[in-house]
């Protein structure tokens, strides 16, 4: 695939060195401002601040065999202790407990390239050459230290003009001969944990002929500085970045393109995802990145594109200079977008969604990995949780009495934070003594490897965070609960169908799953959602998996009926459901990104209608709704992630009419 990339050599056989946005990792990231206002980044002028952060890893468990298991970096300890310089501008830290160091307020000249030091008794030394900083625009490094020593050389990144999609020397290719992908994931709505990438030795000799499973979002946030300039417009970093993300989702789910290499090692050509060099797309993470290619990568990552339902193969290639909003190496294009382009386009005015539309064509689907859940308990009181940016669980509280919004707060027990979650958190509501909070049960998807079920309660205070034991988890998990406070939980499991477990008040059933007439229910196209009755009935929806994107059912009564096609769609989004006093209301993002819903229980439903306010539809959304029933017959309660950076809780509600879309101010929501 032709790339704008960035060639560099490397000197260590001993270490990797990766930069990259600290909230791609499952810690907390120091608070960087933005890259720039919306229009493009900022222009400082010569002797501008600038600041550089970043945490350091022990990579010695990769050395000790086969490390398939282990992703990098969230995988490896942190390095507490460790003493980081910067003796080009005189400056010394040492590492947190967390393992993070930080250099704020570097007063630089335009474009400086400068050495990074970092030393720990153990460890060999580590220094890094020709880092480049510049005003305005911080750095995030990552660290991984070995037993040996290390000088690492980073030359100052050349442009190429087109580096072409034809193989480079070592390999040749033999396409579509892999039978299945390299990690058994399927999910076309769930992101992928991790991705295997195969190390060709082109940036360097570091681990040159292995397979290393990297964090999804981290290898998304090395591959954007490496593909699109770091000081380009925000829109066409965004696009690029939405361009990389699919680009890498397409090729976990569908195996590599069976390429068989020659020179650095002889890996089995299916047992990775993707190489790390211009045939796939320009992996470097040995290589400096910056604020604003994280940015785009954060403020996209609720994003895909998808073509007849399933993630394309997104092309990109540097284009020429001279190209404009829409054309690739100055013709008119459609499905190949030009790098050049992206800027061009940004630079008249476009957003990152208007270039996408101009050179794919595609539908932008946001798939919900950053949503609320919400319930409401008999008093009227509200419980929103969500996934906040450091990846830990946070609540907000509204209460009927005051009618005033409390929080948000992380979730804490024993003064721990719950997480790193792996999936939006679900919400059940179990008992409710008079006067009071009902009990509350959330639950979610772990991080990998094991991406198993895992639950936070609160009954008068909070519980947690517990491993269920049941799992993979193959999608955010569902919960609902009955007037008894029984819970069930829906998920779909990686083998594509779906799932369940319950709460009989005593203990958990063994997960088991869901199939009708000796059949299974699946593939899903999302991840599921449900509605339980007082009475016990449950209703589980799903968007269906390949062309149409429809609005799809199963529900117990008894035993299990299903699937059927309710004929709405298509869903842009995972479904909402709840249950009002035996009814059920659906809802969902449309592809116009306006909310619609449906009402109806088992195989009786109304025609699905967009929600109007004054006569004016609800949207566009941030991410997949959150629904819940509330005291009064008929009454239901959303939440989403709103539009834009902001990413702040938005809601609306019916008691008799729609109310809203209002702001909250509660958040930021991931």
């Amino acid at each position: 695939m032709p790339r704008q990339s960035l060639r560099r050599s490397l000197i260590s056989l001993c270490a990797v060195l990766c930069l990259a946005a600290l909230a791609a990792l499952t810690v907390p990231a120091y608070p960087f401002p933005a890259a720039g206002a919306a229009g493009g980044p900022a222009r400082p002028g010569p002797d501008a601040l600038t600041a550089l952060a970043g945490q350091v890893r022990d990579g010695r468990p990769l050395q000790r065999g086969p490390a398939r298991h282990i992703a990098v970096p969230s995988g490896l300890p942190v390095v507490r202790d460790a003493v980081v310089t910067l003796p080009g501008l005189h400056r010394r830290t040492t590492t947190s407990a967390d393992g993070y160091f930080a250099f704020r307020n570097l007063r630089i000249p335009a474009s400086s390239a400068y050495t990074l030091i970092v030393q720990k008794k153990g460890f060999g030394r580590w220094q890094e050459s020709g880092i480049r900083l510049v005003p305005g625009m911080p750095a995030q490094v990552y660290v991984e230290l070995h037993s040996a020593a290390l000088a690492l050389q980073v030359p100052r990144p050349v442009p190429q003009p087109d580096n072409g999609p034809a193989g480079h020397a070592g390999h040749a290719v033999a396409p579509d001969s892999c039978p299945g992908n390299s990690s058994g994931w399927t999910s076309q709505t769930e992101e992928p944990p991790t991705i295997r990438v195969y190390m060709t030795g082109q940036h360097g000799s570091t681990d040159a002929g292995d397979v290393i499973s990297y964090d999804f979002s981290f290898y998304e946030q090395h591959v954007l500085p490496d593909e699109w300039e770091a000081g380009w417009d925000e829109p066409a970093l965004e696009a690029g970045a939405v361009a990389v993300r699919d680009y890498a989702w397409h090729f976990v789910v569908n195996g590599s393109k069976g390429t068989i290499y020659t020179s650095a090692g002889d890996p089995n050509p299916c047992s990775f995802d993707v190489d790390d060099y211009i045939d796939y797309q320009d992996f470097d993470p040995f290589a400096p990145s910056y604020n604003s290619t994280s940015t785009a990568v954060n403020r996209t990552a609720d994003y895909l594109y998808t073509q007849h339902s399933a993630i394309p193969e997104t092309g990109y290639d540097s284009g020429s200079q001279k190209d404009s909003c829409g054309q690739d190496y100055g013709t008119r294009e459609t499905g190949t977008m030009s790098q050049w382009g992206t800027q061009a386009c940004a630079q008249g005015g476009e957003g990152w969604r208007k270039i996408l539309a101009t050179y794919y064509g595609y539908k932008l689907t946001p798939f919900g990995s950053r949503g609320p859940a919400v319930a409401v308990d008999k008093s009227g009181n509200v419980f929103a949780f969500w996934q906040n940016s450091g990846g830990g669980l946070e609540e907000a509280l509204y209460s009927a009495a005051t009618r005033t919004w409390s929080g948000p707060s992380a979730v804490t027990a024993g003064g721990k934070g719950m997480g790193p979650l792996g999936s939006p958190p679900t919400v059940a509501l179990g008992p409710q003594d008079s006067g009071g909070y009902a009990d509350q049960y959330v639950f979610w998807k772990g991080t990998a490897p094991a991406s198993g079920l895992w639950e936070a309660y609160w009954n008068g205070s909070w519980h947690g965070p517990l491993d269920l034991g049941d799992g993979p988890l193959g999608s955010a998990p569902a919960a609902g609960a009955d007037r008894a406070g029984d819970v069930d939980i829906f998920w779909e499991n990686t083998g594509q169908g779906l799932e369940e477990t319950s709460w009989n008040g005593s203990a958990w059933t063994a997960p088991s799953a869901i199939s009708v007439n000796g059949s299974r229910l699946g593939p899903l196209g999302s991840s599921p959602s449900v509605a339980v009755a007082p009475d016990g009935d449950q209703y589980v929806f799903w968007r269906a998996a390949g062309a149409g994107a429809g609005l799809q059912e199963a529900y117990w009564t008894g035993s299990w009926h299903g699937p059927a096609a309710l004929g709405d769609g298509p869903l842009a989004s995972p479904p909402a459901a709840a249950d009002s006093s035996g009814k059920v209301y659906v809802f969902w993002e449309n592809a116009s990104g306006d909310l619609e819903q449906a009402a109806g229980s088992g195989s009786s439903w109304d025609a699905a209608s967009a929600v109007r306010v004054n006569g004016s539809v609800i949207g566009p959304l941030g991410s997949a709704p959150a629904a819940a029933a509330g005291p009064a017959t008929g009454y239901r309660y959303l939440l989403w992630r709103g539009p834009g950076s902001s990413a702040s809780l938005w809601d609306a509600f019916w008691d008799g009419s729609w109310h809203g879309p209002a702001d909250l101010g509660l958040g930021p929501v991931g």
